[in-house]
């Protein structure tokens, strides 16, 4: 799971019941790994579901060269 801001990404996660220990701190990319049950959750509380090669893009096209 990502954000556009870590506040909405950690609130997310404390709203879904995601431990602040699953935090993924990567610099380029900062996420929550969630078991399929957790993604369903998330998508119920307005998360919005991308397949890997929407988020790479996105990733890719917020990422400074």
């Amino acid at each position: 799971m990502v954000s556009d801001s870590l506040e909405e990404l950690h609130e997310m996660a404390r709203r879904i019941g995601v431990p602040r220990f699953g935090f993924q701190n990567h610099p380029r990319h900062p996420h929550y790994d969630l078991p399929p049950v957790k993604r369903d959750l998330a998508i119920q509380n307005g998360a919005i579901p991308v397949t890997v090669k929407e988020l790479i893009e996105v990733v890719s096209r917020n990422t400074p060269q």
